[in-house]
């Protein structure tokens, strides 16, 4: 490591379940990047499609403003060319079969309340305190089903929870039923946004993928 890097090693008062599950996964990923603070991240293309499509979702379940002049705003001063915007409106075009989607959920699990974008501090014992943000609650009268909405397909591994590498969904769970003890958690729900009609002849549309606490033995 260069000497002439400026950075302090010490322990963290506050942790996010990315850089948990990032030590779990990789110590020395987690040290350059939580640490050292090396990153080649810049905010690509498809980083914008998801965060417009979470965007969508959001001011939709709210009952805003969630066209694409609106949702597109953000991002007037990043350096997207025509085909950049050609890519995002045409994610953005698939919000009715997207929203219709969503409403069927929301129907067939009597959905009565959606909390969106819920940050949340949660302390431990320790005195360190883990934060984050849930992309979605929905809410069944006392009982609840939390998603986390992906840009790919992705469900819950249990052998990568086990050994401490896939905590997001579980981590959500300790924390929001800690936080409402008198409400049941129904199911740890992944949605990715781009359906697979996204692609190049693949017709397979939207699917939710994750746990539901009945199919779990305790």
């Amino acid at each position: 490591v260069n000497k002439g890097l400026n950075y302090e090693v010490a322990p963290f008062s506050s942790y996010s379940t990315s850089a948990l599950q990032s030590y779990a996964t990789c110590p020395f990923a987690f040290f350059l990047s939580y640490i050292v603070k090396i990153s080649d991240f810049t905010k690509n293309l498809n980083a914008i499609r998801g965060n417009i499509l979470h965007k969508l979702i959001e001011n939709y379940n709210n009952g805003e403003d969630y066209s694409f002049e609106t949702l597109i705003k953000e991002y007037e001063g990043e350096d997207l060319n025509n085909l950049d915007y050609y890519f995002l409106k045409r994610a953005y075009d698939s919000k009715d079969e997207l929203l219709n989607f969503i409403e069927s959920f929301k129907k067939i699990a009597s959905i009565d309340r959606v909390v969106s974008e819920k940050k949340f501090y949660f302390t431990l014992e320790s005195g360190n305190v883990i934060n984050g943000k849930i992309d979605a609650i929905y809410y069944s009268g006392s009982n609840f089903y939390i998603l986390d909405y992906k840009t790919s397909a992705k469900n819950v591994d249990l052998d990568k929870v086990f050994y401490g590498m896939d905590m997001q969904l579980v981590f959500y769970s300790i924390v929001q039923t800690s936080l409402e003890k008198n409400h049941n958690l129904l199911g740890l729900l992944y949605l990715g946004l781009l359906n697979n009609t996204y692609y190049k002849n693949k017709k397979d549309g939207y699917v939710l993928q994750g746990l539901l606490t009945r199919d779990v033995n305790y």
